[in-house]
C-alpha cells in the first residue's frame, strides 16, 4: 500500500501511525505467524521507488488492533509512505487508521537507544541511551531532559534534565 502525493518539508519532523491486525488460516490454534511489517517513504508509487526504510517491526500477527507509529523527517523528494507486510503466507493483515502529522521541527533530538527495561526490588526501571543526533542525523550538543510517561499519559512520571548526551541513563 502506498500513499497519495504528499506535500513534506524535510525541515519538519512527522509522525506516521496506523493500526493492524489480523488473522489466520488456523483460527482458534496457536499457529499465528511471525510477520514483519515495514513502513518505507520514497517519491514514487512503486516499490522500487520506496528507497528508505523508516521504521521496521516484526510481530505476531493477532486479532486485537496494533498501533504502530514512528517519527520521521523526510528527504528533499520524498512525497508517498509505503506499508509492506511480510510473513509466512497463512496470515492475512489489515492496515486500518493511517496517519501523517506534524510532529515539530526537524532539529529536534532523535530517538532515545538501546532501551530496556526490567524489575529492581519491586520497581520498574528503564534504561536508555540519550540521543548524540537530531531527527534529521546531525550531531547534538545538549538534550534538554529525557521523560518517561505512561502511555495516553501527558504528563512525565520520570524526568531527567539536561542528561549528557550520548550516555546511559536510568528512570525509574
Amino acid at each position: 500500500l502506498i500513499t497519495p502525493t504528499l506535500a513534506l518539508d524535510p525541515e519538519k519532523a512527522y509522525t506516521v501511525s496506523f493500526q493492524t491486525h489480523g488473522y489466520s488460516q488456523n483460527p482458534g490454534t496457536l499457529n499465528w505467524g511471525q510477520t514483519n511489517f515495514e513502513i518505507a517513504i520514497g517519491n514514487d508509487a512503486t516499490q522500487e521507488a520506496m528507497s528508505r526504510v523508516l521504521h521496521s517491526e516484526d510481530f505476531i500477527s493477532e486479532l486485537a488492533p496494533r498501533t504502530i507509529k514512528t517519527i520521521f523527517v523526510p528527504k528533499q523528494d520524498d512525497c508517498r509512505i509505503g506499508f509492506h507486510l511480510r510473513n509466512n503466507g497463512n496470515d492475512h493483515a489489515a492496515v486500518d487508521n493511517i496517519r501523517v502529522a506534524e510532529y515539530g521541527v526537524a532539529t529536534i533530538p532523535g530517538v532515545p537507544g538501546n532501551i530496556s527495561a526490567y524489575k529492581d526490588n519491586g520497581t520498574i526501571k528503564v534504561k536508555a541511551t540519550v540521543p548524540s543526533v537530531n531527527a534529521k542525523g546531525e550531531k547534538i550538543s545538549s538534550v534538554s531532559s529525557i521523560d518517561l510517561f505512561r502511555p495516553g499519559y501527558s504528563t512525565p512520571i520520570s524526568k531527567i534534565d539536561n542528561p549528557a548526551v550520548g550516555k546511559e541513563v536510568e528512570l525509574t
